[in-house]
């Protein structure tokens, strides 16, 4: 059964979860919450060392490994579960109302370290709402905080020692004994989840009482918790119990009490973990500080009056936990003694059944966070610094006695005059306290002090105590009832379980005893002798309640030791039987012995028995003692234990004189060593002063260059991230030096070399000692021998280079420098690269050659269509159109020569007929042969056939031509470039007039730098985008015309007129070419 589920529906607080972190831990924090789900339901506070010199990047960097909104706390901030806060540089953070609230670390004046500042208000503002977990990181900020988080029911986890970066704060933390999760970062996460699940599954009820059917169970695990540790939890409180059962249940996730029964009874660390969380060890220096102020003030004083030098001044704290308050107290003391020409001697008395706590008591080491409650004064004054921990000074140490003491099985301290006895009976029932307040009244001195704790409360014991101050729980004990007060019985917590079921209390009233019980009862309370049981080592365990008579307490350090605690008359009588029943375990029974207590007398007599039953342990033994009459005779029996009794007493005389002897032997040696050993400690005293003047030196210089150290950590952490991007960026530039295989040199302001790639090494004689050599000394293969030069010149000019130079091999290379230039733009030296283009130039080469081997038969083919043009013009011209013309004439001569009239009329008009034929097909034979080959160019010059050309255009198309020559034409005495220009010409218009429905065009040509140029414009349509893409037919002779001349041909889409819309423009070197070919007519 699950002892208390909570209502899901209700609004869920978040659990808020302390991150305390210094060197190394952005590492850490990185693994964890990439390890932590997008929802998981927490809010993270993340505390940090960093320096107040610095802005911190911590808020940034962690954004980048989880989803959850990271930011740096900036003022007073709601907490927001989801959300992920970040301490800022030169800050502490503390926790109020559901809210982180900022203050600036320079105005606080004490030595508090962030971390433990932040848990401890953590602990106080959310309870076992809180978590706290310590990361990697030096020196022990966080120890003191993380207790507060486990005393008010949170849960603490650290790092795995062994995987921190630094495992200072770890380590620190895991000494304390209160860490409940040792784990690796990456499995942190999943715990605090379950821990969180846990909060909403697992709660003890609210009246703190179980059902009848888990009461048994209660007992159980109590019962095996007595018989693990020997210490009984069943007075104590019932729902302070179940809390910190609660609390183990969570940190297992455990729902049920009989689950966790069975978990301890399988897993036995489990039950010393249970002992630790009951015993609650949960202290710190000077704990309530304004309560120490007013026991220093008003207390201590008081302490001191009436004491002289040879008195003491005995003080009792039990439940001291690991000492912190032990040693607040002696320090208070030694303070105010200091001030006393003469002082009593000191003794304090810190007890507790905590066994690890008192050896950290004992050992008065403590981590360097307690500044955070000490003065610095103090601090200085009473302890010394041991690397990252303080320890005790001998002066402080010396006054204490740390016991394991159990304040309810054991004998009290007596003759006390302060006990302070702080947080402590708040936990145990109200009937338990009272004992426990009628145990303090016995052992303090009259009208001496009690000092309680905050919670503590004294209203079961009003007559015992006076109330000196309500506001700091300090008592004085009340005289006048102490009359009344009864002995202490022991132990005051064997009386049985008193944890009650919510039935029980209502059936206890109703509950009676039987006629048979009721008449034992009588009878045993009204005959009951006194009696005591001790073990095998003569230690009371148990006693009846009227043993009072014959037990005391003495001052000094208490004892269960029968012999010690009974009466003189009855020690000697009482030893010879006790070793008389060790011997051969029978029953002994006393001769009368006379007791004398306030001038009166009485008798009793004394039975000593061996304790044999199945179920008892082994050893024990039952005295009896009974009060007799004077009259009363003696036992025959008694009589024969008297002298039985006298030899025994003869031989352990005789063995005591033997033991005297050998002990004054024993203390002679002893005094001769102890004289060598004062002559020795003399010197070494000397000597330890001034090792600790020169170790108090050290130490200071050590406390200033950790301080130093511990900022340039966090600062060092920061940085590694840094460094890790830059390497990635290297790493990333490297890969792409060598993909692109170019070789590069980077040659700093000194003209040093600075870096270079692998290639690089193809053409320079570079080894890795070259890093940081003039270049100028590194020697190369190349035939180019400005470099050195180059680089100064771009170092002045802060231009760009390129060559193409090549090496010894004959490799060829594009060689580029350029200036060097960081990212704020400033020059700091060039960079050479060498990209090797050998492979590439001889393609080109090829490719050149291919061209030009194109280009000599296209010009052989066009050559040899030129020729055969001339000569098929020429046969045209000359011969088919002279063959014409010869008919012509005959024709005219036939005609002349016809008769008579009417013959020659009809004739005539055939004959006129063929004449216009014959005109027609001369016309046509010259056009064809125009076309062929421009004959006129030949004949009568090239200005003239270029104007035929235009009026034959302006004939046939319609259109409007212009030319425009200045003069250029009749220079040009090249048969060639004339032709090629005509043809051109020619196709521009056709063009124009018949694709672009031009109706003007304008010819014109000249000479412009060294160079004859023609430009055909037009107002037609132009060329769509397609034909200049494709370079339609027309387009493609007239631009090869221009190639075979070594001219450039270009398209115009907006010539600089108005009118003209569209056109071509061609430039030819004016060379000749070669001479015309010769006609064959």
């Amino acid at each position: 059964m699950i002892l208390h589920s909570k209502d899901e529906t209700q609004n869920e607080e978040p659990l808020v979860v302390g991150l305390g972190a210094s060197a190394g831990g952005l590492e850490a924090l990185r693994v964890f919450f990439e390890a932590m789900p997008d929802s998981p339901g927490m809010a993270f506070v993340v505390i940090i060392h960093l320096s107040p010199d610095h802005e911190s990047s911590v808020a940034r960097l962690l954004q980048e490994h989880t989803s959850m909104p990271v930011q740096q706390v900036s003022g007073r901030t709601p907490i927001k579960a989801d959300h992920i806060y970040v301490i800022p540089p030169g800050s502490l953070l503390t926790v109020e109302d559901q809210h982180l609230v900022l203050a600036d670390s320079e105005k606080n004046n004490r030595q508090l370290t962030t971390i433990d500042r932040f848990f401890r208000s953590l602990g106080k503002a959310k309870g076992h709402y809180s978590a706290c977990v310590i990361l990697s990181g030096t020196g022990s900020d966080g120890s003191i905080g993380l207790k507060t988080i486990k005393e008010y029911g949170g849960i603490v986890i650290i790092q795995e020692p062994g995987e921190a970066g630094y495992d200072g704060m770890p380590r620190s933390a895991l000494q304390t004994g209160l860490v409940d999760l040792t784990l690796p970062v990456k499995e942190i996460s999943a715990q605090l989840m379950n821990y969180k699940k846990s909060l909403k599954q697992i709660a003890i009820p609210d009246s703190g009482e179980l059902p009848e059917s888990e009461t048994h169970v209660l007992k159980d695990i109590l019962s095996k918790l007595n018989e693990k540790t020997g210490h009984d939890f069943a007075r104590y409180k019932q729902s302070s119990v179940l809390r910190r059962i609660e609390r183990r249940m969570r940190v297992h996730r455990i729902r049920t009490l009989p689950a966790y029964l069975e978990y301890i009874s399988r897993h036995p660390p489990e039950i010393k973990a249970l002992f630790k969380d009951l015993l609650i060890s949960v202290t710190n220096f000077f704990r309530d500080r304004e309560a120490f102020r007013e026991l220093q003030e008003t207390v201590v004083p008081r302490l001191f009056e009436g004491k002289a030098s040879e008195d003491s001044l005995r003080v009792w704290i039990p439940g001291c936990a690991t000492g912190e308050e032990a040693y607040s107290l002696a320090i208070l003391l030694h303070e105010y003694a200091r001030s006393l020409e003469s002082s009593p001697a000191i003794q304090l008395f810190a007890t507790d059944i905590d066994e690890e706590a008192l050896d950290t008591a004992r050992k008065g080491r403590y981590p360097a966070s307690i500044a955070a409650d000490i003065t610095r004064e103090r601090l200085q004054q009473y302890f010394v610094k041991e690397g990252m921990m303080y320890r005790v000074k001998p002066e402080i140490s010396s006054m204490m006695l740390f016991a394991d003491h159990d304040l309810l099985k054991d004998p009290p301290f007596s003759k006390l005059d302060l006990i302070s006895c702080r947080n402590l009976l708040i936990y145990l029932d109200r009937e338990l306290q009272s004992e426990v307040f009628n145990l303090f009244h016995y052992a303090l001195k009259p009208e001496k002090w009690l000092f309680l704790g905050m919670s503590d409360s004294i209203l079961e014991a009003t007559e015992l105590f006076d109330t000196f101050n309500s506001q700091y729980p300090i008592y004085r004990q009340n005289t006048v009832s102490k009359s009344k007060i009864r002995l202490p019985r022991y132990p005051l917590s064997t009386e049985g379980l008193h944890f009650t079921s919510s039935r029980s209390k209502k059936r206890k009233t109703a509950q009676q005893l039987s006629i048979e019980d009721l008449h034992h009862r009588l009878l045993f309370k009204q005959y009951e002798p006194a009696s005591v049981i001790i073990n095998k080592n003569q230690e009371v365990l148990h006693a009846t309640s009227d043993i009072d008579h014959f037990l005391k307490y003495s001052g000094g350090e208490p004892s269960q030791k029968i012999l010690k605690m009974v009466v003189p008359e009855l020690r000697k009588v009482l030893s010879r039987m006790l070793f008389r029943v060790k011997q051969d375990g029978n029953t002994l029974s006393s001769r009368k012995v006379q007791l004398k207590s306030n001038g009166a007398s009485r008798f009793c007599k004394m039975i000593v028995r061996r304790i044999v039953e199945p179920r008892a342990p082994e050893g024990l033994i039952h005295i009896i003692i009974m009060e007799v009459s004077e009259s009363v005779p003696e036992h025959p029996q008694a009589s024969e234990d008297v002298d039985e009794e006298s030899d025994v007493i003869t031989a352990l005389e005789g063995e005591l004189e033997y033991t005297r002897e050998q002990l004054h032997i024993t203390i002679e040696e002893y005094e001769t060593s102890t004289e060598e050993l004062h002559a020795s400690n003399e010197e070494l005293q000397s000597m330890n002063e001034e090792l600790r003047s020169t170790t108090e030196q050290l130490e200071t210089s050590k406390e200033e260059l950790q301080s130093v150290n511990e900022e340039l950590k966090s600062v060092n952490a920061e940085l590694e991230h840094k460094i890790k991007k830059l390497n990635e960026a290297n790493s990333n530039f490297k890969n792409l030096m060598e993909a692109t295989d170019v070789a590069t040199i980077f040659v700093d302001g000194d003209n040093r070399v600075q870096f270079y790639t692998e290639t690089a090494t193809d053409l320079f004689n570079l080894i890795p000692a070259d890093v940081g050599r003039p270049f100028k000394h590194v020697t190369h293969t190349l035939r180019y021998v400005s470099v050195t030069k180059d680089i100064d010149r771009i170092n002045d000019s802060q231009e760009t280079l390129k060559e193409v130079v090549s090496d010894k091999d004959g490799h060829q290379y594009i060689m580029r420098i350029r200036p060097y230039r960081t990212v704020t733009n400033k020059m700091d030296g060039v960079v050479l690269t060498f990209v090797n283009i050998t492979q590439l130039k001889k393609v080109e080469e090829q490719l050149t050659k291919e061209v030009e081997r194109s280009a000599q038969l296209q010009r052989e083919i066009l050559s040899n269509s030129l020729s055969e043009r001339w000569e098929l013009g020429a046969y045209l011209h000359d011969n088919l159109a002279q063959i014409l013309v010869s008919i012509k004439i005959l024709v005219n001569e036939v005609k002349a020569q016809l008769s008579p009239v009417d013959i020659r009329r009809e004739t005539s008009s055939i004959l006129t007929d063929i004449n216009n034929l014959i005109d027609t097909q001369i016309e046509n034979i010259r056009n064809v042969s125009h076309d062929i080959i421009p004959i006129d160019v030949e004949e009568e010059g090239v200005s003239h056939a270029f104007r035929l050309l235009l009026r034959r255009s302006q004939k046939i198309h319609g259109i409007n031509c212009t030319l425009e020559t200045n003069g250029v034409l009749n220079h040009i005495n090249n048969r060639e470039l004339s032709t090629h220009l005509y043809h051109i010409t020619q196709e521009a218009i056709k063009n124009a007039a018949i694709h672009g429905g031009a109706d003007r065009i304008s010819v014109r040509i000249n000479e412009e730098e060294g160079r004859l140029c023609l430009e055909v414009n037009d107002n037609g349509i132009g060329f769509s985008s397609a034909e200049k893409d494709s370079e339609g037919m027309g387009l493609r002779i007239m631009k090869h015309r221009v190639e075979l001349m070594g001219g450039t041909f270009t398209i115009k889409t907006q010539p600089d007129s108005e009118i003209f819309t569209t056109g071509i423009r061609c430039t030819f070197p004016i060379r000749s070419v070669r001479p015309h070919p010769p006609k064959n007519r």
